[in-house]
């Protein structure tokens, strides 16, 4: 009988506060390594997690002085599984902007890159609902949803509750809602969530009466074109004829609306992909070992298996 290792390697920036890294399968040891502190000289250089530690904590080698420490500390490590996890609890949102992008007040932040579902807005109907990827956060006070205009909202929210969405839908292919559609010769489409749409992906779209462009509803097209900053597709239908896309009213939101979709085409044979398992696992970086913004880090995620 022999011990093999399958080991997932990164890097990354910190951001000096906590934040995710997922990984594509299971694993039983986690090791972060500070690159910048390492060439520093001091503190945190390496912080280590193995399956069976408690949530949030780590285990840290430190230097000082030319001499390494080792210590169990909080503030480290916590394992999180798709298979297992469940929708946020309800946190309480005192405002929505409506602005580009808007800006949503709460006491307590996600992480930026975490999507979020918003839901019981007093005003700003129009996204009760809707998952946002959160793309900025002011820690303690607010968060951005840059996927979204909602400069031509006639109200901003005055209150309203999110939960956080812990992973992204399990299987593959997901569908996405839409929050714009810029007309031309060929179309671009904005997506709340962040997508994993690929050029030469065929998809179709969904797009009901309330949100103006209902030509596009049931087409489909070729993605030609990805623009990862501001999470939109170009895709190879000429609209430039469409009624133009726009969110209905508050008033009109509250008479319940069918958010338009980006959906995979029907017209390619996507069986296999419909059924694959696209869970994934993650594991949470603690404050305590988040090192300070712009701290470069490598990464092993490590799997035994006999």
């Amino acid at each position: 009988m022999s011990l093999q290792e399958i080991e997932y390697r990164g890097s990354l920036v910190s951001t000096g506060a906590a934040q995710m890294v997922s990984i594509p399968a299971g694993f039983d040891q986690f090791i972060l390594r500070n690159r910048t502190t390492l060439a520093a000289g001091n503190g945190i250089i390496e912080s280590k997690w193995w399956l069976g530690m408690a949530d949030g904590v780590a285990q840290t080698f430190s230097v000082a002085g030319g001499v390494v420490t080792s210590a169990i500390v909080a503030g480290g490590f916590t394992y999180r599984d798709s298979s297992t996890a469940t929708i946020g609890a309800p946190i309480a949102v005192t405002a929505v902007t409506a602005a580009n992008p808007p800006v949503a007040s709460t006491a307590t932040t996600p992480l930026v890159g975490q999507i979020v579902r918003i839901y019981g807005t007093t005003g700003m109907l129009q996204i009760a609902g809707m998952d946002f990827t959160v793309t900025a956060i002011n820690a303690g006070v607010s968060m951005s949803f840059g996927y979204l205009a909602a400069v031509g909202f006639a109200a901003a929210a005055t209150a309203g509750t999110y939960r956080l969405v812990p992973f992204d839908y399990k299987f593959y292919p997901r569908r996405r809602y839409i929050t714009g559609i810029t007309l031309g010769a060929t179309t671009i489409v904005q997506m709340s969530v962040t997508h994993d749409f690929v050029a030469g992906e065929r998809v179709s779209f969904r797009c009901s009466a309330a949100f103006g462009t209902t030509q596009i509803d049931g087409l489909s097209g070729t993605i030609t074109a990805i623009n990862a900053a501001t999470n939109t597709i170009t895709v190879d239908i000429n609209s430039a004829a469409f009624t133009a896309f726009a969110f209905p009213t508050s008033a009109t939101a509250a008479g319940g609306v069918t958010f338009p979709q980006v959906v995979p085409s029907s017209e390619l044979n996507i069986l296999t992909g419909a059924i694959r398992d696209t869970g994934t696992r993650q594991i949470l970086i603690g404050a305590t070992i988040a090192g300070t913004a712009n701290d470069v880090m490598d990464f092993w995620a490590i799997r035994s298996q006999v």
